[in-house]
């Protein structure tokens, strides 16, 4: 059986996690003094690495908080994207940890949400904060599961443009395209190639959404004989770009193994869709 994301509904209008809502605790009855409403004061925030790369280049902040799956695949993305300061010129703060989130998006062009899944922000300022950032034409780049994250937010899935529905339950070697050929971020990157990964299928197309434009599609013929009906897309998108709320989003459906995060085309095409979501194209 295919991997489905809970409370999942196929059609669009239930295409949010249900039941993922968390409420942020703020007080326990067993603090000391909670019934006088003191409110304990917030864990310190963990910075996991920054670097400093050459000014004038993106400024990136990646998030990789996992509330849904756990990926092997995320320190080993985080650590190729901090290595992006040296290859690539790129200054990155990396974190988990949804404080150092809010403190440095004000000061970054790109926020890269590296394999997270579930809700990752916690409150309701954070995610305004960030619609407002993202609205101001700052960039967003989605690896993997990202788009399992935030569920019970609806512009998170709109900015991103597209939402997880399911995968097929085992990795698959199979054919994926450049539909694109020409764009700044899949240019150099081979047209055609198989490659083993786990295969996403998403609630609706996303260039069904104003502003959304494909350039990667996973060749259905090429998955196995089993592969289940609601799982098909047709012409199946894997990587898409968004613009049609004020910024740029480059989302991209592969990542789930740490192998891919060592592949230098694969970085290439992450290092580009991150320059251009800055605006560097």
């Amino acid at each position: 059986m295919a991997h489905v994301a809970p409370g999942r509904a196929r059609a669009h209008s239930g295409g949010m996690l249900r039941g993922m809502r968390r409420s942020l605790i703020l007080c326990s009855l067993a603090l000391a003094g909670c019934g006088d409403n003191v409110v304990p004061d917030p864990p310190p925030a963990v910075l996991d690495g920054s670097c400093e790369g050459t000014p004038g280049r993106p400024r990136v902040l990646v998030f990789s908080r996992e509330n849904l799956w756990t990926h092997p695949s995320n320190p080993v993305a985080q650590q190729a994207l901090l290595d992006m300061c040296t290859t690539r010129g790129f200054s990155v703060v990396a974190s988990r940890d949804p404080f150092v989130f809010e403190n440095y998006l004000a000061t970054s062009d790109v926020a890269v949400f590296a394999l997270t899944s579930g809700p990752v922000l916690d409150t309701d300022d954070r995610r305004a904060r960030l619609e407002s950032w993202l609205r101001d034409g700052h960039g967003l780049v989605g690896i993997h599961s990202a788009s399992a994250t935030e569920p019970d937010w609806p512009f998170f899935g709109t900015a991103l443009g597209g939402e997880f529905y399911a995968h097929y339950p085992a990795l698959v070697t199979a054919t994926w395209t450049s539909v694109e050929p020409d764009h700044a971020i899949s240019a150099g990157y081979p047209v055609t190639q198989v490659r083993t990964d786990e295969w996403y299928t998403f609630e609706h197309h996303p260039d069904t959404v104003r502003g959304t434009h494909v350039l990667f599609t996973l060749d259905e013929a090429t998955m196995p004989a089993d592969l289940p009906e609601d799982l098909k897309m047709g012409v199946h998108p894997m990587a898409w770009t968004h613009t049609g709320y004020g910024g740029r989003t480059f989302y991209l459906g592969l990542g789930h193994t740490p192998e891919s995060f060592r592949e230098p085309a694969f970085l290439d095409l992450i290092a580009h869709g991150i320059e251009w979501t800055a605006g560097s194209y």
